[in-house]
This record gives structure tokens, C-alpha cells and sequence, in this order.
């Protein structure tokens, strides 16, 4: 977790912005209409939509702005991840990039947060996100609940 030799992304929702790592994610994908989510991955894999800011933060809604989606592979299934915007993270700020201490993530719900990159004094830290560890409880909780919308 502490080598991020890799290029991060900004993932910005409706209220909220988040640290990705590029890694994570096979494709990112213009979604203009639901037919964009039927289309399989590149792998030839169905795709499991769903909006990333609600997952996080119940009020962070989506807005009429376009979608992106942050397609993360499964074995079996890829989730498409949708965000408002998808920015590359500046090389120079991978330094300032923190794991997520022990003593937080175990207060954590869902173990989602790898760590947190400082910013300017001022500034909010923004959390980086598992990825692939949110694509997982989403295809589970798809299967333990599956008439309940994700």
C-alpha cells in the first residue's frame, strides 16, 4: 500500500472527490444511456452498474451530469463504478499518499479505504479507495439480496 509506483486517478461523484489507483481498473467508460452498461468489459464479461457515491455517502446522489464508469473486474462479473468526472492525479502528490492507519480501519464498516492523500494545510485529505474490494461486497450483496437495488 505504501508504493505507489503506479498513476493514480481523482474520481470525483456529485459531493465528494476520491483517490483511485489506476491499477484497479481494467477500462473507463462515457456512459450516455443505460444501453453503454449492457455492452460486456473487454474481457467479454457482463457488467454490474452501480453509483459509487451513494456506496460512500448516503447524500452524495447523482446529479444529470454525464457518467463515467470505472470498470473493476470480478472472476465472474465486472462492476462498472459510475462517477460524475475521472481526473489523472498529478505524479508530483504520490509521495504525500498515506495508508490508512490500523487504528482506523479497524473502526472502519467496510474495510474500503486504503489510506488517505494529505494535501495543503487547509484541505480535506482525500481518501483512496479499494476498488476491488467495493466491486466484491457489490456482486455479493447482489447475490445475498438480489431485488434490492445496489
Amino acid at each position: 500500500m505504501t508504493n505507489y509506483t503506479g498513476l493514480l486517478l481523482t474520481v470525483i461523484t456529485t459531493l465528494n472527490r476520491y483517490i483511485v489507483r489506476r491499477d484497479q481498473v481494467t477500462e473507463i467508460r462515457m456512459i450516455l444511456n443505460s444501453a453503454d452498461l449492457e455492452r460486456p468489459d473487454e474481457r467479454g464479461k457482463p457488467l454490474q452498474g452501480v453509483e459509487l457515491g451513494p456506496l460512500l455517502d448516503p447524500f452524495d446522489l447523482r446529479s444529470n451530469a454525464r457518467r463515467h464508469a470505472l470498470v473493476v473486474p470480478t472472476r465472474r462479473k465486472s462492476v462498472a463504478l459510475l462517477v460524475e468526472r475521472v481526473v489523472d492525479l498529478n505524479c508530483e502528490t504520490l509521495d504525500l499518499v498515506q495508508p490508512m492507519p490500523k487504528v482506523l480501519a479497524k473502526r472502519l464498516t467496510r474495510p474500503w479505504f486504503l489510506g488517505a492523500l494529505l494535501q495543503a494545510e487547509g484541505e480535506e485529505p482525500l481518501l483512496v479507495l479499494d476498488l476491488r474490494q467495493i466491486a466484491q461486497d457489490v456482486l455479493m450483496r447482489q447475490l445475498l439480496w438480489p431485488t434490492e437495488t445496489v
